[in-house]
């Protein structure tokens, strides 16, 4: 439990299976609700908080705004690329997001359609996955008396390409 009372999940694949490069989706619905938080990123071998790329993140109070992001360090300065697109409510019904990572650039896709592309900052070490359910989070809030418990992050798959 934390300290706001709720209780958050996490589940990576730190230590069992990092990759460089490839194609990295997940087909999920998320759940709406105010102080929600679903996230699928890329962090870095050995542990740390950059670089990283968040695959897919959303808010449950607007599930039909997908963020985006590329994050990487200098050496002296934290540094980001992010963006947002609208798309399908992502609460109502099973959506694919996918990234392409290659020497040269990071491409988001959205239920098939490319929607964001990052190429600054393209890391070039293996990453390892990590997919949460935040509750009480700083971008999400906090839950008010509408959102719903026990909340799912509905995974139907996640599946890791190599690079060709």
């Amino acid at each position: 439990k934390t300290q706001t009372g709720y209780t958050s999940g996490i589940i990576t694949t730190f230590g069992t299976f990092a990759q460089t490069y490839g194609r990295f989706e997940i087909r999920f619905r998320m759940p709406a609700g105010r102080g929600l938080e679903p996230l699928l990123r890329l962090l870095p071998v050995p542990s740390g908080d950059t670089p990283s790329i968040d695959i897919m993140n959303a808010t449950g109070s607007d599930p039909a705004k997908a963020l985006f992001a590329n994050r990487w360090t200098d050496g002296r300065v934290d540094r980001d690329y992010t963006g947002s697109y609208r798309v399908a409510d992502l609460s109502a019904g099973f959506h694919v997001i996918a990234v392409e990572w290659d020497e040269e650039k990071i491409v988001w896709i959205v239920d098939g359609v490319e929607r964001f592309q990052s190429f600054d900052g393209v890391p070039h070490q293996p990453m390892y996955l990590a997919v949460s359910l935040a509750v009480a989070s700083e971008q999400a809030g906090e839950p008010d008396a509408q959102t719903g418990f026990p909340a799912l992050l509905d995974i139907d798959y996640i599946r890791v390409f190599a690079p060709p």
